[in-house]
Formats: structure tokens, sequence, C-alpha cells
């Protein structure tokens, strides 16, 4: 049902129903539901929950924006954490004949949304109701992502994977073509995964050649917006918001200027004084409130450099759980996914605001299934075949 409502038709809900707190629901009962088992919540969350709390007492004290704001985007930043922090305490267990059932449906909704790709390829009318075309793609990286942790661990299910992605390139959209480069080189070249030799010359040959490959495709998006944008006579949004982040993280260093006070929803929605202080409203979109919460980095401005490098440190966290989990097992397919979704998430937060979105926190949920549930045991490489 979460896959259902809260990534594929969470916008046609949206465009059609105006309803749009599908994934604020599913985090609140999700919350909720690690409440009331006490016994399994992580002291790791537990210091999440102190952090967000001081950096909320941090925001209402030193006030940059109405205390609506400050909530609003409170609710917001902690969401994606909290159903990640749910999921991996919670450890849910379901059973082979359920993950089977979501692998299938993941990959019926894929296909079923094949001809939205194929008559509006780039965006159109009918791409639109499922969020425009860069909706779409992460739609699209959500569902072949859901299929390949569920469904049996053989070689197959690859490359079905690398179909439902390949639909998500009718977006036309760089971001999805540089994920789709990262699959490639991530899951068919980089063979041989060895813990003790993580870092060699064939790795840094090899993801050097996927950086250089997704800064290509990626070419025409970073001279329009950052280079072309950067010295338009009106600073295009995008890297306005990068520039002046700089700025008052720069005037702010430790922790910022609060929730709801830059570059995001709240801060358009309840319009931050920031952007007078800062001469943003010049700036014709940013003036008419467009295109604010258009990417996610530019967000730390309001947590400062402390903030930074606690995101910083929450992805170390992340990466060496499923490094550790990688020498226990040896599941190569399980942990390379979990390259792959940091690799999707550092792609997404430069272009667009997906970490706080559904899709984000359906990743983020996705990661904590894999860095739980998977692994386990009986689950075998992907170069086995099924018996």
């Amino acid at each position: 049902m979460g896959l259902l409502f809260g990534v594929v038709f969470y916008d046609v809900i949206q465009f059609n129903l105006g309803f749009s707190y599908t994934d604020e629901i599913l985090a609140v009962i999700l919350f909720f539901y690690l409440l009331l088992n006490p016994k399994r919540i992580k002291r790791e969350f537990l210091f999440f929950l102190c952090l967000a709390i001081f950096y909320l007492a941090h925001s209402i004290y030193d006030q940059h924006n109405i205390l609506p704001a400050i909530f609003t985007d409170f609710f917001i930043q902690v969401k994606p954490f909290i159903a990640f922090y749910a999921v991996y305490s919670l450890n849910f267990r379901i059973s082979e004949k359920h993950e089977k059932k979501i692998a299938k449906l993941s990959l019926v909704c894929a296909f079923l949304l094949l001809p939205v790709g194929l008559l509006n390829p780039g965006g159109g009318p009918l791409m639109d109701q499922f969020g425009g075309y860069s909706r779409y793609a992460t739609i699209m990286i959500v569902l072949g992502t859901t299929y390949i942790i569920y469904a049996r661990q053989y070689k197959r299910k690859l490359y079905i994977t690398l179909v439902i992605y390949s639909i998500g390139l009718l977006s036309l959209r760089s971001k999805m073509f540089g994920f789709y480069i990262a699959f490639v080189c991530v899951m068919f070249l980089w063979k041989k995964v060895s813990v003790k030799k993580l870092v060699s010359l064939k790795m840094v040959i090899l993801f050097s050649f996927m950086i250089i490959a997704v800064i290509y495709v990626a070419k025409e998006k970073i001279e329009f917006y950052f280079i072309d944008g950067l010295f338009a006579d009106n600073m295009f949004a995008r890297p306005l918001l990068y520039v002046k982040a700089i700025d008052i993280l720069n005037d702010f260093p430790f922790f910022g200027t609060g929730f709801g006070s830059y570059a995001t929803f709240a801060s358009a929605e309840y319009y931050s004084p920031l952007y007078y202080t800062y001469d943003l409203y010049i700036s014709p979109e940013i003036g008419r409130g467009l295109y604010i919460s258009d990417s996610y980095f530019p967000v730390f401005a309001q947590f400062g450099y402390v903030g930074f490098v606690l995101f910083v440190c929450f992805w170390f966290r992340l990466l060496k759980i499923a490094k550790t989990n990688f020498e226990i097992y040896n599941n190569e397919l399980l942990f390379k996914l979990t390259i792959l979704i940091f690799i999707f998430f550092i792609i997404e937060s430069i272009v667009d605001s997906t970490f706080t979105h559904n899709r984000g926190m359906v990743m983020l949920m996705l990661l904590a299934v894999i860095l739980n549930n998977k692994y386990e045991a009986k689950d075998v490489l992907i170069t086995s075949e099924p018996n």
C-alpha cells in the first residue's frame, strides 16, 4: 500500500484530489508503532531525536521565520529520518510469499507506467499526472530498487531491474541517465568486491570513469544552471541558493538559521525574511516564491557546518554498517545496493529536494530493509541461480 499510494500514485492523488500527506501519515504511524515497542528503539535514534529537539529549540530561540514555518519545516525535515530509524529499529520480517508479491507489484507498476513514458517522453500532460518527468524518473528508481531487493537472489533480476530503470530514461532527465550509468558501473563492471581492497587501482579507475560519465550526461544541465545561470544578469534560483547558502553559513557557522528559514518548502510558503536580508528577493524566480526548495544541499544553511558534519556522519555510519554486514554475510548485491542508494541521494540532493519528499523517504526505508532484514545467511550472491 505504501508503494502504491506513497510513490506510484502519490502525485496522481495530489493532482486530482489535492491530498499530499500520504508520506506524513506513514511516518507518524511508524513513529508511534516504534514507541509501542520501546525495547527495539536504538540509541542512535534517541540521539537523533535529541538533535532534532535541540535544533527546534535553537530555531525558536534564534528565530528567523514565524513559528508556523518553523514547525512545518521541522516535521518535513525529520520525517525521512523517523521513517528510516523506525523501519531499521523494528526490523520487520515478512514471508517469502509476500516478498514475491512485492517484487511482482513493483514489476507490474513499472510496465503499466511504460505507456506514460512512450506517449510523453521528456514530459507532457500524461506524465504530469505522475508529477512530471523528474518524479516519473524517481518513481522508476524506487520501483526498480524495490524489485531487486525483494525478488529472488539470482542474476536474472539484475537485468529486469535494468529494464525498469530503462523505462525511467523516457523522462529524458540527466539525473536519471546519471543514476543509470552508476547502476551499470556498480552492478556490472565492479566485479569481485573485496572488503580488504575496497580502495584499489581498478576501483579508482572504475569510479573515476563513472563520475566522468555522469558529469558528461549532465553537462548541459550543469552548464545551464551552474555556469550560464551563475553569470546571468538575473542569476537562476538554483545557483543563487547555493551561493547565498555559503554566505549564510559563514554568518551563522555553527547551527545555522534554523528550521523554515532557507531553501525549503516552509521558507517559501511563509516567505522567509532571509530572502530580503540576503537580496534573494531580487531574483525573478525566488522573488515570486518559485524553485526555492528545488535542491537539498542549500538547506544546510539552516543547520550550520555542525549540521552538515552530522549529516556526513549519518551516511558514514550507514556505509560502515553495510561494510560490516558484507564482511559477515558476503552479500555482494546488497552491499552494492547500499552504495547505489548513497549515489542516488548525492545526485538527487544536488538537483532536487527528494530527500525530504515521499520518494526519498521510501528509498531510506528500503535502505533500512537492506541493512536489516535482507542481510541473512540464507541470502546468496547475485551470481547464484535458483534451485
